[in-house]
This record gives C-alpha cells, structure tokens and sequence, in this order.
C-alpha cells in the first residue's frame, strides 16, 4: 500500500511539472511570436497558410492563437473532472499545432506525458499492482523502448524544424578563375563586348526575400568566361538556412520554379558569401532568371 501511495505521489509531481511546463511552453511561444515578425513569417508556413487570410491577419492570428491556448489550459487547470480538464487541454494543443506546429510540439509532447501521469494517479491499487514492474518487466521493456523513440524523435523534430532560427548555415567563398569586363548588360539582355580574355555580364540583379524571416541579400550575376562556360554568381550574398533549399534557373520573369525549362542547379553551398554554380552546357541563358 504504501509502495502504491510512492507511485501516485511521483505520478503527481510528474504531472504538475509537465502541465506546467507546456503553459509555460506555449505561453513563451505567444510572446516570442509577439517580439518577432521574423518568428511569425516563419510559421507563417504551416497549415495556416491554408486560411483565406492576408498575411498580417494570420500572422496575428497565430500571436494571440498560440497565448488564448495557453490560458485555455491555465483555466482548465481549475477543473475538477480530469476528463474534462484534459479534453480542454487537449482541444487547445490541437489549435496550437494547427497554428504553429514547430513551436507547439514540445508543449504537446509534455501534455501527453502529463496525461500518462494522471492514467496513473487516478489508477487502482489493483490496477497499480497489475502494471507494477516488478511483476511484467518484459511490459515495461515493450513500453519503454517505444516511449524512449518518441522522445527523441520529438526533440529532433523540433530541433529539425525551428533550425532555421537557431543556425545561420555555411559561409563560402569562392573565386572566379577569370577576370570579368567592367560592362553592363545591353538593354535587350545580352552581353557586351568584353576585353580579350575576360568574361561578361549577361544578367544581374539583386537576390530578394519574400518577408522578414525568408531573406535574401546582395547581388546575382550571370556570367561567361573566356572559355564559353556560363556561371551563376552569388556576390556577398545572404539568405535564411532551411532545409533542402535549391537554386534553379528559371525562364518565368516572377520566379516560378514550375513552368517548362526550369532548370535546378543544384542544392545550395553556402547560405552565405560569394558561390558559383557552373550552367550545363547548351542551356539557353536569354530570358532566364535565379530563384
């Protein structure tokens, strides 16, 4: 009996400190995304997007989405049928992760550990007794493996999907092996004479971001050597890490990577510096643009 009344007490602590701690999770997640514009066109990508919003209102949708959940599970704390308790808590976990899925992961995970605690809490004695580890180890072991699995690959998911906040990526510098022309492209989009031995200028521009969070500074130039050989040069350039990230060359003037003759260069090198990608040879340059 009083090796029952151990467990329910370190069933109890257990709970408490993981219920908790998903408030505080989410509450911090409401009021980082309130600081950061950068924060919030980054979750700007989950199903959110989905809504029929502009980008302001989901943006703030997602701000006060991410707090009101947070106080749902402070007011439902205060509830005296666990049942209940638990099914508003779980009904505001699931809008945390419909609005921000990188940052309400974890919270959700300790929500679920909560949940398990209270199972045993609320258990009999018999019951208690029955799943003691003492008795089925070999359960325990079943168990165990499994809830281990998912904890870790809970941290990696959330490590995996808010990298682009915590690691700025690979810097690079690479050198052109010729010297380019100090010329301008011609208004129709070809290049200039150049001086002997010395590369042109077919295009240029400046690499652009679509908000605060998906950045991207500095210059872009499409360039031909003395040999014939086309490159695409990312001059001191900037963008924001993410995964699987790619350059394609493409011939539709607002960057769509979809039409016909869009052509992937390859992954990036580098998030940041000075990098060439090498064009295959016989691909038509005229009319093409970088994304």
């Amino acid at each position: 009996m009083r090796q029952h009344s151990s467990m329910r007490g370190r069933a109890r602590t257990v709970e408490r400190v993981a219920w908790w701690g998903a408030c505080g999770l989410l509450a911090a997640a409401g009021a980082w995304s309130l600081a950061s514009r950068e924060l919030t066109d980054f979750v700007d990508e989950g199903p959110v997007r989905l809504l029929e919003l502009d980008a302001r209102a989901r943006q703030r949708l997602v701000e006060l989405g991410l707090l009101a959940a947070a106080v749902a599970m402070l007011a439902a704390r205060r509830l005296d049928l666990a049942v209940l308790r638990y099914g508003v808590a779980a009904a505001a976990m699931a809008c945390a992760l419909l609005l921000a899925p990188p940052l309400a992961v974890p919270p959700a995970a300790l929500l679920a550990l909560a949940g398990a605690a209270v199972f045993i809490v609320r258990s009999s004695d018999a019951r208690i007794a029955q799943l003691a580890q003492a008795r089925h180890p070999q359960w325990w072991a079943a168990g165990g493996v499994p809830a281990g699995g998912a904890l870790v690959a809970t941290g990696a998911l959330s490590v995996w999907l808010l990298r682009p906040l915590i690691d700025e990526g690979r810097t690079l510098d690479e050198q052109l092996d010729f010297v380019v022309a100090a010329s301008a492209p011609s208004a129709a989009g070809g290049a200039t004479a150049a001086a002997g031995g010395a590369g042109v200028v077919l295009r240029q521009g400046l690499l652009k971001g679509t908000d605060a969070f998906h950045f991207g500074s500095d210059s872009v130039r499409l360039l031909r050597g003395p040999d014939g050989r086309a490159l695409l040069r990312f001059e001191d350039y900037a963008v924001r890490n993410g995964p699987d990230l790619f350059v394609y060359l493409t011939p539709d003037a607002a960057g769509d990577v979809g039409v016909s003759g869009a052509l992937n260069l390859s992954m990036i090198k580098a998030t940041q510096g000075n990098v060439n990608y090498e064009l295959p040879a016989g691909v038509d340059t005229s009319g093409s643009a970088a994304r």
